[in-house]
């Protein structure tokens, strides 16, 4: 998407377009990732172990997304295989974890923190795949590929956890009276599912608009002037 200006309605159109291109290993996905979250609900005494599973598949899951839709783009080497290495599976781990504690603390902090703080990482994951950094790099670089395009960055957030929000909406008020709470979470969990599987595809298209964007600006700059250093791989 060289040239393009990142906005919202670019970034859900093309990601719509990535993921209808490559429609049987994006429903591979949702199918598993689903089946491991409806598990977490509906199993009796589950507890932490299924939850465990089902937060590794999340991770393991994201990371394959993420390095379909990069392959697509042309932001990757084609691999024989679609699944990560080891080393990617366990980089990708550490990042989560990284990540996900001080969000997760931000939004007990009056939410704002916590946005701020998934607006400063969001484009982590693909710049792990795509440019083949260590964890804490991939994050800065993160930070300031979202930084200067933060409105439409906390837009993307905003529209990828209302969905989520209103399935647990609907799972308090509705699902639960009326069918139980194993049903309604079973609901919520797979909105989930599908909206970790959509949204690692969804920050990778935003992460190649970004960089796109920012090339443009590189390529008008002369190369010795040091706000805009070279450093892909």
């Amino acid at each position: 998407m060289p040239g393009e200006i990142v906005t919202i309605g670019a970034i859900l159109k093309r990601t719509a377009a990535v993921v209808r291109g490559d429609r049987s290993t994006f429903v591979s996905l949702l199918v598993i990732d689903a089946v491991f979250s409806v598990a977490f609900a509906v199993v009796p005494g589950s507890g932490w172990l299924l939850g465990l599973c089902s937060t590794v598949a999340d991770i393991y899951l994201s990371l394959i997304a993420t390095i379909c839709v990069l392959e697509r783009l042309d932001l990757t080497p084609s691999q024989r295989s679609p699944l990560p290495s080891p080393g990617r599976v366990a980089a990708a781990t550490l990042l989560f974890v990284l990540v996900a504690l001080p969000v997760l603390i931000g939004f007990l902090l009056l939410i704002v923190p916590g946005l701020l703080l998934a607006a400063m990482w969001c484009l982590a994951l693909p710049v792990l795949v795509a440019e083949r950094l260590q964890v804490l790099q991939a994050m800065q670089r993160s930070w300031r590929l979202a930084e200067p395009r933060s409105d439409v960055v906390i837009g993307l957030i905003v529209l990828t956890w209302l969905p989520l929000l209103v399935a647990m909406l609907l799972d308090w008020a509705v699902l639960t009276p009326l069918l139980g709470q194993p049903i309604g979470d079973a609901v919520t969990n797979i909105v989930g599912a599908a909206l970790t599987i959509l949204g690692a595809a969804l920050w990778a298209v935003a992460y190649a608009a970004c960089r796109a964007e920012e090339d443009a600006a590189a390529d008008l700059t002369p190369p010795a002037d040091p706000r805009h250093p070279r450093a892909y791989t």
